[in-house]
């Protein structure tokens, strides 16, 4: 008897082992449904049912990776940035070699004012491999939050060594430099010049280089950046009204300048405030007379102001009425 029972017990563990098998495989295949609607969820940017479907699936299966890498995500694209982090930093210690995880989780931790956390896992990935120019451009932007200056400086002069830098490296070495307060400003404009040179487009440097330029009173500099600026920029008018004002400081000669102010009205540059304002300084005293025969020439008469105005309402009216 006590060997039929034994087979019994063999016979009924047997059968309850196929029972659990077919309960896992069930399981398994439910929880990648609610991930596939996870997914749909998330096309359609319905987030909070996204994460409700990937949160269900994982509590059935809690090695479904690709759901706990879409919740993350979705966490966020949602902003929750301290949910995320927590399922990042599981996944990150549960997979300590993938680089995209430590990169992420480095990430996560600076989006939640983790920065000493973040930089230290940026550090460790540049270590790992001195060519993450990537892991060492975010380190040195850590140091800018973090206001250590000199750090910053000290790495992103790194990156310039490295040939890794381009116009974002240059500008922040400018601004580090403005930041730490260099007795001379022309270490700061270096970098700008070298983030213009980098970056052909960049209206951001040209404008660092005019500030600095006017600050130091060095107008031949300021005159330069505006005839640069005036190239590349979508309105010209008013860099041009600015440079015609250096013209008398840097060309001596004021038929330049008057021929520049005309110009900048000519291209649509229309603050009569401050083309008004523009004869009253110093350096256009001599030639108060010729700018403002310049003004009056270009600048509307109340007449054409009224004009204008009369045409608006016109068009306004016009629009206004029904077709027949």
């Amino acid at each position: 008897m006590k060997r039929l029972f034994s087979v019994a017990i063999f016979v009924s563990l047997l059968f309850m082992g196929c029972t659990s098998v077919r309960n896992a495989q069930f399981s398994h295949e439910y929880a990648a449904t609610l991930y596939n609607l996870g997914n749909s969820h998330r096309e359609l940017k319905n987030y909070p049912e996204a994460v409700a479907s990937y949160r269900e699936a994982l509590l059935i299966n809690p090695t479904l990776d690709v759901a706990r890498v879409n919740l993350y995500i979705t966490y966020m694209d949602l902003k929750a940035y301290k949910e995320a982090l927590a399922l990042m930093e599981q996944l990150a210690e549960d997979y300590p070699d993938n680089i995209t995880y430590q990169k992420q989780l480095a990430y996560t931790y600076y989006l939640n004012g983790k920065l000493p956390a973040s930089r230290s896992i940026y550090e460790s990935l540049y270590e790992d491999n001195p060519e993450d120019y990537e892991s060492l451009t975010n380190i040195a932007e850590i140091y800018v939050l973090e206001e250590n200056y000199a750090q910053a400086k000290e790495t992103y002069t790194t990156l310039h060594s490295l040939d890794a830098a381009d116009a974002t490296v240059y500008m922040k070495l400018g601004d580090i430099e403005e930041h730490i307060g260099s007795s001379d400003v022309q270490d700061a404009t270096r970098w700008y010049e070298l983030a213009f040179s980098a970056d052909p487009k960049s209206i951001d440097s040209l404008e660092a280089i005019i500030r600095l330029g006017e600050e130091s009173k060095n107008h031949r500099q300021v005159y330069d950046a505006y005839d640069r600026l005036e190239v590349i920029t979508k309105s010209p008018g008013e860099p041009t009204f600015r440079k015609s004002k250096y013209a008398f400081l840097v060309t001596k000669d004021y038929l330049v300048g008057l021929d520049l102010l005309a110009q900048s009205m000519e291209l649509g540059f229309n603050d009569w405030e401050a083309i008004t304002s523009f004869k009253g300084e110093p350096e256009m005293e001599p030639f108060a007379e010729q700018v403002d025969l310049i003004i009056k020439l270009y600048m509307p008469t109340e007449d054409d102001l009224l004009e204008d105005d009369l045409m608006e309402d016109e068009m306004m009216e016009i629009e206004g009425e029904e077709l027949p």
